[in-house]
């Protein structure tokens, strides 16, 4: 619940973050059309008055706070650049969210009717001038704070000794695998997809015949059980880790490839129960807010894998969060919103106490291992999940991608077969 200080002010706070937005047109001389706050659609009203009901989430994820004090020994007068720029993408995340809670679909030119935009995207594929308009709104929170007397103030910092877990020791250093993968796999790609596994798996024992494998997986529905479902019938180790609470993840399974929902959530639960599974690792996330839950998800798989195993159809999606979002964030660097989410020397806490894992901090430290496969939806489908390239014939190959950008109709890769 917002600051009774801060929900009096709710709407008047609204109309000069919207006037915040028609100078900052005005002084880059764009010819853009200007509204007024009364002749404002009531969605685009809504939009600023959302921007105010969030601003304490918003804060908080930068370590700061609002209050009503102006003599407050942690009052700021700005924000420093990294938290601006943080700031910049999260406001850029929470209109994407906005407008894909009504409706909204990716486009290559902006279209009312249809709720099309091209600025559908994450904040790495944004050009700069619209990232400066979100860059503007957060340098406007201040100001347009302060002239209500409310004041932003930053935490100190502290320093956290990382305590070392029970289950920490020098003996071995296993190969952590992760997958990412479509949900939507035709039962007739199962037997490749494990072929292809066995190949790399084999490619592995080959150099290194004593290492202990351990396999991170989400045990979403179909690539991620297939995945792990391979790994313990191989006797690896099973690793799961969820993005939200394990009674709340449940709630988020559809029953692909099953034929019903409880059939899904029998087989998840079967799968925690087989040995050589360590107790899951559940991340801080919400099941009111998936993309996110699913974008940290993605990170921390990138950020504690050796090989990300990606079992993916080879088509670009403006959609975030899925199987692409995780290979483009392997390849380009996690996105920097997310990077703050991941701790970078985190151990993961479902491992046996003879086992120590050394993670991988930078995406281009993970090797990604692609299996391309074909996904059980039609051309329809595909452009409704924000495809862009819903006619890409497959090359047919699995391998390690080890080209030094993402080119994705023609990637540079070792075919296995």
């Amino acid at each position: 619940m917002i600051k009774d200080y801060l929900a009096k002010d709710i709407l008047s706070l609204a109309k000069d973050v919207h006037q915040h937005y028609i100078d900052f047109i005005k002084s880059r001389n764009l010819d853009w059309p200007v509204v007024n706050w009364d002749d404002l659609s009531d969605d685009l009203k809504y939009s600023n008055i959302r921007q105010i009901e969030k601003i304490e989430d918003k804060l908080d994820f930068i370590d700061c706070y609002i209050t009503n004090d102006p003599d407050d020994v942690n009052r700021i007068e700005q924000f420093n650049q990294t938290d601006c720029e943080l700031l910049s993408i999260r406001e850029h995340d929470d209109w994407v969210e906005e407008r894909e809670s009504s409706g909204w679909v990716y486009g290559l030119e902006k279209d009312l009717e249809k709720k099309m935009s091209p600025y559908m995207v994450s904040w790495n594929q944004l050009d700069e001038l619209t990232k400066d308009i979100d860059r503007n709104a957060v340098e406007g929170i201040i100001p347009i704070l302060n002239k209500r007397n409310i004041y932003v103030c930053k935490y100190p910092e502290t320093t956290k000794d990382w305590i070392k877990p029970s289950y920490y020791c020098d003996s071995k250093i296993p190969l952590i695998l992760a997958v990412t993968g479509h949900i939507d796999i035709p039962a007739s790609e199962i037997k490749r997809i494990e072929d292809s596994l066995d190949e790399l798996l084999g490619m592995i024992y080959d150099r290194y015949p004593n290492l202990d494998i351990i396999v991170m997986s989400a045990l979403a529905e179909g690539a991620d059980r297939i995945v792990a479902k391979w790994a313990l019938g191989k006797g690896l180790f099973l690793a799961p880790i969820f993005p939200i609470p394990r009674e709340e993840y449940v709630k988020t399974f559809d029953g692909i490839g099953y034929s019903s929902i409880e059939d899904s959530i029998r087989d998840f639960n079967e799968i925690l129960d087989m040995d050589h599974v360590y107790s899951p690792l559940v991340l801080s996330g919400d099941r009111t807010n998936r993309v996110r839950s699913y974008r940290n998800l993605s990170a921390y798989l990138i950020s504690n894998s050796n090989i990300l195993i990606s079992i993916w159809d080879g088509r670009t999606y403006h959609a975030r969060g899925g199987t692409y979002d995780t290979v483009r964030m392997a390849f380009e660097g996690i996105d920097q919103d997310l990077i703050n989410r991941v701790p970078p020397n985190a151990l993961l806490n479902c491992l046996t106490e003879k086992t120590h894992v050394q993670f991988l901090n930078a995406a281009e430290d993970t090797l990604i291992y692609w299996i391309e496969v074909e996904r059980d939806l039609d051309r329809q489908q595909l452009i409704s999940r924000q495809c862009d390239n819903p006619d890409r014939k497959p090359l047919n190959c699995n391998g390690f991608i080890y080209n030094d950008g993402l080119q994705v109709l023609k990637p540079k890769v070792w075919c296995g077969r």
